[in-house]
């Protein structure tokens, strides 16, 4: 079971995450104080994001979006992207998303693809499926990948990515507490996760999400093995 800070902090992210609308400025209204909920580092982060958002006019925000997300690839927000690109593997991984939501009798209504990351979170957050996590761990590679292309062009939601992915692999090593390190050799450890996954995709193109049979060579899309090389120096 997921704690309610997470499950608040998925919930959060999974509309600050879509093209903003009117609608979706009226989310954040009010919102500030229950950001006392989080920790210090995660308010902060939220409370920074937040500010852009109230900065900005509806029309410069959606541009922004716009150029941050849908005009390049290295920053996209639909997961399986990240280990398939635009193949017909994709097409399984996306039907993995959708079986998982149909399990849990949940449907989005939004029109976006179902590997869509608000989308995820917000399945997570109304749900708590512990299935939902594990698909969301899995594909820690991309949130990692998404978050360096958005500290690379200096976007103000790269913090929230980065909080994400950080989650994902907390949670991920809370299923092991024995082996949890303190202090200093948690945020090492979460470093050498990301070189760990980010390799991952080029070395052997992911790995397995749970389809009927096994592993399979994926197709890692040129933008992301470009992106992966000059960071990690590991090419394909």
């Amino acid at each position: 079971m997921l704690k309610l800070e997470t499950r608040r902090l998925f919930a959060i992210a999974s509309v600050a995450l879509r093209y903003p609308e009117h609608e979706w400025l009226k989310v954040f209204e009010g919102i500030d104080d229950e950001l006392d909920s989080f920790d210090p580092e995660t308010k902060e982060g939220l409370r920074s994001l937040l500010a852009h958002f109230c900065s900005k006019s509806i029309m410069d925000l959606q541009i922004d979006y716009v150029n941050t997300f849908d005009r390049k690839r290295r920053a996209c927000l639909y997961l399986s992207y990240y280990l398939n690109g635009d193949t017909r593997k994709r097409g399984m991984a996306l039907l993995n998303f959708k079986n998982l939501f149909a399990s849990e009798g949940w449907k989005s209504t939004s029109d976006e693809l179902d590997d869509f990351l608000p989308i995820l979170l917000e399945f997570i957050a109304v749900t708590n499926s512990p299935a939902g996590l594990f698909l969301l761990q899995e594909h820690k590679a991309g949130l990692a990948l998404m978050e360096i292309a958005l500290r690379d062009m200096k976007s103000p939601y790269a913090g929230l990515i980065k909080e994400l992915h950080n989650r994902a692999c907390r949670l991920d090593m809370e299923q092991y507490p024995d082996s949890i390190p303190d202090g200093e050799r948690i945020q090492q450890r979460f470093a050498e996760l990301l070189v760990k996954e980010c390799s991952k995709v080029i070395r052997n193109g992911g790995y397995w999400s749970g389809g009927p049979l096994g592993p399979k060579r994926q197709c890692t899309p040129p933008e992301i093995a470009t992106m992966i090389e000059e960071h990690f120096g590991v090419k394909e």
